[in-house]
């Protein structure tokens, strides 16, 4: 079961352990339309960050690629 964090966490946790991927999932339907949830899969944990405002995401992403954990886009429920 993924475990739910804050953004310190989230950038707690890119930092200091070994991330296998970074899933980025864009909610487009519903009320919560342009949401977005990113997974960080690590070896032994799922962990989800929700949010609110697409910018502050778009951040977080830019700062994992700079610590090459492998980014995946998903787009209404398929791999992009």
């Amino acid at each position: 079961m993924p475990a739910s964090i804050n953004q310190e966490q989230f950038e707690k946790i890119v930092a200091t352990q070994t991330v296998a991927e970074l899933r980025v999932k864009r909610i487009e339907r519903g009320n919560n339309q342009g949401h977005m949830k990113l997974k960080l899969r690590t070896p032994r944990r799922l962990y989800t960050l929700y949010l609110k405002d697409p910018g502050v995401a778009k951040t977080l992403v830019k700062a994992a690629q700079t610590k090459n954990i492998q980014i995946v886009k998903f787009k209404h429920g398929k791999r992009v």
